[in-house]
């Protein structure tokens, strides 16, 4: 299969993957923002590739296409403006083998060994419940459920936006309980202060007409200057003092 043929994305996932070197354990992988990831055994690449042609060639008929999202670093589905992650790997097993050291039987060491099954899924990602995943099964392969997988990529972007708008929704009324909590608060503080006030004014002796006068030792301010009468006419009835 020459990449060429291939749909855009699809076709540079191709070309990335037959040019990847396999790991120690087996696995070709890919992922970037220009190309789709995959985790996959080398045996798996041509089959993997055509299913994410026939993918992306199925999407413009459901207002879907891939996108490439440099700042994450991985290519999405694009669909109405909601954003979701795709993914495509082959399943596989695993096997442990353990080794005692002959000298020391309390060493042990592991090693696992994969076994790849040839069974592809694919895998969407994104912030909504509803189904995110399809695989090969014992009836049907994957590339008989492109269409499945298109109507789902679609459900999942409308299902996004809802929650979107279920979650504004949600965060407007908070706001709203928040401040009208905030006027019964201060509606409370100004009734309590002027409770206050009110007791205190009818309290004898603060700031009533039928108040008692306050007492010198109540008084608050400055204690008034003692007037003496004048000497001379004064008039006091004092008898003055003969110089002699």
């Amino acid at each position: 299969m020459q990449g060429e043929a291939l749909a855009g994305v699809a076709a540079a996932t191709f070309d990335r993957l037959t040019n990847a070197k396999p790991s120690a354990d087996g696995f070709v992988t890919c992922g970037s923002s220009r190309v789709i990831a995959c985790s996959l055994s080398s045996a798996t690449v041509e089959r993997a590739c055509r299913v994410l042609d026939a993918i992306e060639r199925a999407m413009p008929a459901a207002g879907a296409r891939l996108a490439h999202n440099q700042e994450a670093k991985r290519v999405e589905v694009d669909v109405g403006g909601e954003r979701l992650g795709i993914s495509l790997a082959e399943n596989y097993t695993r096997t442990e083998t353990v080794e005692v050291d002959p000298k020391y039987t309390w060493m042990k060491s592991r090693t696992f060994a994969y076994h790849f099954t040839g069974e592809l899924r694919l895998t969407i990602t994104g912030d909504f419940s509803g189904r995110k995943s399809w695989a090969d099964g014992k009836r049907s392969r994957l590339e008989e459920k492109v269409e499945s997988i298109v109507a789902g990529l679609a459900s999942g972007a409308q299902a996004i936006a809802q929650l979107r708008v279920e979650r504004e929704e949600q965060r407007r009324r908070w706001a709203e309980a928040a401040r009208e909590a905030e006027i019964a608060r201060e509606r409370q503080r100004r009734l309590r202060n002027f409770s206050e006030c009110f007791t205190r004014r009818r309290q004898p002796g603060i700031g009533t007409a039928r108040s008692k006068p306050m007492s010198s030792t109540c008084r608050t301010g400055p204690t008034p200057a003692r007037r003496f009468p004048s000497r001379a006419g004064s008039g006091c009835g004092l008898p003055r003092t003969r110089r002699g």
